[in-house]
């Protein structure tokens, strides 16, 4: 089976290694991608992220 290359909705670059903001939906790569927290630099920088620990 081969692999398939995607490219990256911010960068526009090509990879193998691709993400899906669980934000917005766009694949990203994994430059663009904050895997800890499951988004992209773009909702990243707008801030759409939500932590999942509240207000102490």
């Amino acid at each position: 089976m081969g692999r398939i290359a995607g490219t990256c909705a911010i960068c526009g670059r090509t990879s193998y290694d691709m993400h899906r903001c669980g934000i917005c939906g766009a694949t990203v790569c994994s430059r663009d991608f904050v895997s800890d927290i499951g988004v992209c630099t773009r909702c990243l920088r707008k801030g759409l992220w939500v932590s999942d620990k509240g207000p102490e």
